[in-house]
């Protein structure tokens, strides 16, 4: 019998997944508008997307996906379920809890409520959490919305956004933290209440996005000051809530790239920098921005220029999302301005370690794909296949539809596979997932 050994490297870049959808393109409408804003890969490869559905009512929206992004039936019976709480209801963030359940975050009644949903792998309301499965906050806030969520290695939960004390007062960032039952965890925060309200500046301040470090402290990123002149801001925080000491400006930075400035996303790598997408206006003239600092919150050196990177292909983003993996980073996005009521095509952006654009992907870098109506990319980030999926909507006439882009991605990675007898392409393709 012969026996082959194999230490398989892989290496994809840039074309869309043709076993995903249609071609690497799948949409969805439930009702008369349907937005994707993230999703999570379960440890069977399932994706659970989340958003809104609106049809009279705006609600929000969890989904189930086979690996080719066909609906998982097995999932509340039909592969997706909605729920209403009280108005302009959104789902923005979902993550898996270590039992396997889906946890998700959001808002309703305008933003002024914060939302979070957990359900079991059925899709039915899991009672360990919160008694019911359901979490309804305001902290006695006029307005308490949550923007981003992540769970941490001890359970648990994450999640930023902005508050307000009242109708005429500014917007303030915030960080809160529950335990995994839904509960707030009392070691959390100044007044250990499970909530810390940084004490910055008294500009207006949104929190987008927050990140575990390596180090078990939280990184929180997002914009502050008035609309035309705002500037992005990164938070460093330690395990208790305070301000990281350690971390650059007291825990604190700034970044004025002057014009109006507003970061959207952020990671924290495995060697503790951080990467960080958005885009800067000024008078006419629009770019996305991406930019990376160190660990200690001082821009990357060897990143662009002072640790910037500007594209006028992304310019005019109202959102901009950034994955990486292994030496490459990946924005994705939209160019050009709204003209006739949609933008321009749907772009993706691949760069080096240094922020230089890689010429084997797509043209010179860039990859851009004409889907025929008003896009926008919420999140994207890297399957466990090496593929990367990006989620939002396509605006066709006066109907968004839930969109969901697969490419094959970066995948640089050596695997070492066990023994198998007469090794061949199809073994390589069933065992890996490697739809051509």
């Amino acid at each position: 019998m012969i026996t082959s050994y194999l230490l398989l490297s892989l290496f994809c870049s840039g074309p869309l997944d043709g076993g995903f959808g249609n071609n690497g393109i799948k949409t969805y409408k439930f009702g008369t508008t349907t937005i994707f804003s993230d999703f999570v890969e379960q440890e069977d490869g399932k994706l659970v997307v989340v958003g809104e559905a609106y049809t009279n009512v705006q609600d929000f929206l969890v989904m189930r996906l086979n690996r080719d992004g066909s609906l998982d039936t097995s999932f509340s019976g039909n592969g997706w379920l909605s729920r209403h709480k009280g108005g302009n209801d959104f789902l923005n963030s979902v993550a898996l809890t270590a039992e396997g359940n889906i946890l998700a975050a959001g808002y309703y009644l305008s933003g002024t409520r914060s939302a979070f949903l957990c359900f079991d792998n059925n899709g039915d309301l899991y009672p360990g959490f919160s008694d019911d499965g359901e979490l309804y906050l305001s902290l006695g806030y006029q307005s308490f919305r949550v923007f981003d969520m992540v769970i941490q290695a001890d359970g648990k939960i994450l999640a930023t956004g902005y508050l307000k004390r009242g109708a005429s007062e500014r917007r303030e960032m915030f960080v809160l933290r529950l335990e995994a039952n839904g509960s707030l965890d009392t070691t959390f925060g100044y007044h250990e209440d499970g909530l810390e309200i940084p004490d910055l500046v008294i500009e207006d301040t949104v929190a987008r996005t927050i990140s575990t470090c390596p180090d078990g402290g939280m990184l929180v990123s997002g914009y502050m000051g008035d609309q035309g002149s705002r500037n992005g801001f990164l938070v460093k925080l330690t395990q208790t809530g305070e301000l990281d000491a350690n971390f650059t400006g007291g825990g604190f930075v700034l970044m004025d790239l002057g014009g109006d400035n507003v970061w959207y996303q952020s990671h924290v790598l495995e060697d503790g920098r951080i990467l960080v997408a958005g885009r800067v206006e000024e008078g006419s003239a629009s770019d996305g921005v991406l930019a990376c600092f160190l660990a200690d919150g001082t821009p990357d050196p060897d990143f662009g220029n002072g640790g910037v990177v500007y594209s006028a292909e992304l310019a005019y983003n109202q959102n901009l999302s950034v994955a990486y993996r292994q030496g490459a980073l990946y924005a994705a996005g939209t160019t050009g301005a709204i003209t006739n009521g949609r933008n321009g095509k749907l772009t993706f952006q691949k760069c080096s370690n240094e922020g230089q654009l890689d010429p084997d992907y797509g043209t010179a870098g860039v990859l851009s794909i004409d889907h025929g109506g008003q896009e926008l990319i919420y999140k994207s980030g890297f399957l466990r296949n090496g593929k990367l999926l990006s989620v939002g909507y396509s605006k066709v006439t006066t109907h968004k539809h839930g969109i969901l882009v697969g490419q094959w991605g970066q995948y640089l990675e050596e695997i070492e596979v066990e023994e198998w007898p007469n090794l061949n392409v199809a073994d390589l393709v069933q065992r890996f997932n490697l739809n051509p």
